[in-house]
C-alpha cells in the first residue's frame, strides 16, 4: 500500500512502539464501545495500553477515554480495543480511524467488532443484528487521503468488499447456542444519526437497512482494504436515560457467550485461509 512518506514513518513508529510492548502475537481484534461490555469478565488483561502512550496519537479527540488491552479469551491471544467513539466528522475522521491502521500493520488478520447502534426497522424481540453489508452514504472517502489514485484503481478493480460470510455464519451459531434470535442485515453508514428526518429514515427502511451508524463503515472499508476479514455484531441502542439492570446483565452475558464460541472459530478459519481479498 502506498501512502505518503510521514504518513508510513508514523505508522511504523506506533507499530514499532506496540510490537516492543506487546507480549503475544494476536490474530484478532476485538473493537467495542465504552460501556458494550464489562471488561472484568472479558477475559485474562495483561495489561492495558492507553491510546495515548502510542506515537502519533495525541491528535485523537478524546484520546484519553481510548485504549488498547492485551488479552487472553478462552485461552485465545487477542487484541482488544475500547473506543467511546460512535460518530465522526470529516474533519477529524483521518485521526479517529488511525488505529485501524496501526491494528492492520501489527498483523491483525480479523477485525471482530460489538458495537451499539440504533435501529431502523421493527425488529420484535430480535435486539442483535449480524451485520452482512453497509452502505456507505457518509460524504467520506475514507482512502482517499492517503492512497495514491493509481495504486487505488488497480487494488479496487479486484477488491471485494464483502464481510466474511463464514464469520457470519459461526455468529448465527453462537446465538443460536445462546438461545437468543438475531438477524443478518445492512449497517448504512450516514453523516449524523441524530438529525434524520421521518422522509429520510422512511427512504433508509425502504433500502432493507437494520441499523444506521457512521464510523462503523468507514472502519469496515478500511480493514477490507488491508485485507483483514470482517465480523460485525450490532446490537440495540438503548436511548432511555436508564435501563434495567437485569436486562443489561442478561446482555453482556450472552455476548461474553458469543465472543467464547466464535473466537476459537475464527482462528480455525484463519489458520485455513489466506489474507488475499477475494
Amino acid at each position: 500500500m502506498k501512502t505518503s512518506v510521514s504518513f508510513n514513518s508514523k505508522i511504523s513508529e506506533s507499530v514499532q512502539y506496540l510490537t516492543q510492548r506487546l507480549r503475544s502475537y494476536p490474530a484478532v481484534c476485538l473493537l467495542v464501545r465504552n460501556g458494550t461490555l464489562d471488561l472484568n469478565y472479558i477475559g485474562a488483561i495483561h495489561q492495558k495500553i492507553p491510546i495515548s502512550d502510542i506515537p502519533h496519537c495525541y491528535e485523537i479527540p478524546q484520546n484519553n477515554e481510548v485504549c488498547l488491552y492485551e488479552v487472553t479469551i478462552e485461552g485465545i491471544p487477542v487484541l482488544l480495543y475500547e473506543t467511546p467513539h460512535t460518530e465522526i466528522i470529516p474533519t477529524s475522521f483521518l485521526n479517529e480511524l488511525y488505529p485501524i491502521h496501526i491494528i492492520a500493520n501489527l498483523g491483525i488478520r480479523c477485525l471482530l467488532t460489538i458495537d451499539q447502534l440504533s435501529f431502523l426497522t421493527n425488529v420484535s424481540s430480535k435486539d442483535s443484528l449480524i451485520i452482512k453489508d453497509h452502505l456507505n452514504q457518509t460524504g467520506i472517502h475514507v482512502l482517499k487521503e492517503f492512497v495514491n489514485s493509481q495504486e487505488y484503481k488497480e487494488k479496487m478493480s479486484k477488491f471485494s468488499m464483502n464481510y466474511s460470510v463464514e464469520l457470519q455464519n459461526f455468529c448465527e451459531q453462537a446465538f443460536e447456542k445462546q438461545k437468543i434470535e438475531s438477524t443478518k442485515s445492512v449497517l448504512l453508514g450516514i453523516s449524523s444519526t441524530e438529525t434524520t428526518s421521518n422522509a429520510e429514515r422512511n427512504l433508509y427502511e425502504s433500502w432493507n437497512v437494520g441499523c444506521i451508524g457512521n464510523i462503523q463503515v468507514l472502519e469496515a472499508i478500511l480493514a477490507r482494504y488491508y485485507s483483514m476479514h470482517i465480523c460485525t455484531i450490532v446490537i440495540q441502542k438503548n436511548h432511555s436515560s436508564t435501563k434495567d439492570s437485569t436486562m443489561l446483565h442478561e446482555r453482556r452475558q450472552h455476548l461474553y457467550g458469543i465472543i467464547n464460541f466464535i473466537l476459537p472459530n475464527i482462528y480455525q478459519f484463519l489458520a485455513t485461509t489466506s489474507n488475499e481479498i477475494s
